[in-house]
């Protein structure tokens, strides 16, 4: 019944030309998507990261970079980007895995903090203003809809959608198994628990969805990468109850839930 109402309240908002619930609607679904992949390694895996707006903004960028300079359709920039981000992540996460606990969750700060700084630096990629978007006809190979917000919503609830069914089938996995025995990360060569090899696949799992999401908010900007940012990606899923799959992640959170609350 919840699904059937989100397809079809959409419909409802248009008719009655209430584009700022709708507006609202997308930002649920794309902030539910970030959350659940955060949840997968802070929930699931007790791995507390801070920096995983380096990975978003990693991905908005290259998408962004590939239409403006190349002109690419978002749609080809969409999975170039999640193939940059997850290249990075892994680069990232060799180092940072090798910590755990709150030293991991201060590595990844760091981290955020020193990509943060070096975009705002960085002439080639618009610096501090960050890159505009051009105005395209609207089209859907534009990923540009001036007329109405439906065609973004049904995109970002279709992402939101993907990202629950992967977090359930992780959660039902014999990886899943693992990231959850206990509510804490098994124990392995790494202090933050584990092999490097399964704790990368946490990693990576949080960067694939949403690099569509940037094409809604323009322009896009440093401030993606940003301890704001940051921390709005892990307080969405964790204040309600985190998602270690049994007993308790490493912020003491009681795992009531293994969704997100997207509206806080």
């Amino acid at each position: 019944m919840v699904a059937l109402a989100l397809l079809i309240v959409p419909f409802i908002l248009e008719a009655q030309r209430l584009a700022h619930p709708l507006h609202v609607l997308i930002m649920i679904c794309l902030y539910a998507t970030l959350a659940q992949a955060w949840n997968i390694l802070g929930g699931y895996a007790g791995q507390v990261s801070l920096g995983n707006a380096v990975y978003f903004g990693t991905g908005a960028y290259t998408s962004t970079l590939l239409m403006t300079r190349l002109g690419l359709s978002p749609w080809l920039g969409i999975p170039a980007g999640m193939v940059v981000a997850v290249a990075l992540s892994v680069a990232i996460g060799y180092p940072c895995f090798r910590l755990g606990g709150h030293y991991f969750a201060i590595a990844t700060i760091a981290v955020g903090e020193i990509v943060h700084t070096v975009f705002i630096n960085w002439r080639e990629v618009g610096g501090a203003s960050g890159i505009h978007l051009p105005l395209l006809p609207e089209a859907l190979i534009n990923f540009q809809f001036h007329s109405s917000k439906l065609p973004y919503y049904y995109i970002a609830f279709g992402m939101a959608a993907l990202a629950f069914g992967s977090a359930f089938a992780v959660e039902r996995s014999r990886l899943g198994y693992y990231l959850g025995h206990q509510g804490r990360p098994a124990r392995g060569p790494f202090p933050g628990g584990g092999s490097y090899s399964l704790q990368a696949v946490r990693h990576r799992n949080q960067r694939g969805p949403n690099r569509d999401g940037r094409h809604l908010l323009r322009p896009v900007h440093p401030g993606d990468r940003s301890r704001k940012r940051a921390a709005a990606l892990a307080v969405r899923p964790d204040l309600p109850g985190g998602g270690a799959g049994r007993g308790r992640n490493d912020l003491g959170t009681t795992p009531g839930c293994r969704g997100v609350d997207p509206a806080l």
